[in-house]
């Protein structure tokens, strides 16, 4: 019997995680440039063919590695008590995915490989990406529909802090990235309070 759907899209996920782990190891290790793909896939134990299948350059296998941080920063915000101030929320979902297994991935990737610019519109698409995940749960956070151009700044100002915040870690890092997103979240706070509590379907002008 065939695998299901189901099935075979969590080992498909799997395998591009595995993958991508695999890679951003090596590109610490060996250095981004000097690391082949046929490399990547030897310790992935793929092929070079899955490999391609997976990703259609190199500089992209960073992705669902470093994805992964931001989809468990996602799920701990939504899990967050409804009526909690938005930005005590946001930090402590970010000190979820800091102390998971994704934390330490970003950690690989700014200390070794942020200033490698083969590497910076992957950098920049997996933030593009948390925004897209993040809009919907932030938007209903703040009692606003997933359209509301202001849900998507919103959004877009908190993805931009979590992003300073660990650039500024990675050239000083003994400035921790919590207290630095924090405060750049504090400086945006008139954007994540002003409709807290109100129920999603009241809009602003009502």
């Amino acid at each position: 019997m065939s695998d299901g759907p189901v099935l075979r899209a969590r080992r498909h996920e799997q395998t591009l995680l595995d993958v991508s782990d695999t890679a951003l190891q090596l590109f610490v290790a060996k250095g981004y440039s000097a690391t082949t793909v046929a490399e990547i896939a030897e310790a992935a134990n793929v092929s070079v063919r899955t490999f391609h299948r997976c990703f259609a350059a190199k500089e992209e296998a960073i992705g669902p590695a470093l994805d992964a941080g931001w989809n468990m920063y996602v799920q701990a915000f939504a899990s967050r008590p409804p009526h909690e101030n938005v930005i005590d929320g946001l930090t402590e979902a970010l000190r979820t995915a800091l102390e998971g297994p994704s934390g330490r991935r970003h950690r690989l990737f700014l200390r070794a490989l942020a200033d490698s610019p083969a590497l910076h519109p992957a950098w920049l698409s997996v933030h593009d990406r948390a925004l897209n995940a993040l809009r919907p749960v932030l938007a209903q956070r703040l009692g606003m529909g997933p359209a509301d151009a202001q849900a998507d700044f919103a959004a877009g100002c908190v993805i931009a802090a979590n992003r300073v915040g660990v650039e500024s870690w990675a050239r000083q890092t003994d400035q921790p990235i919590l207290d630095t997103v924090r405060t750049l979240l504090l400086s945006i706070d008139h954007l994540l309070s002003p409709e807290v509590g109100r129920p999603p379907n009241e809009k602003r002008n009502s």
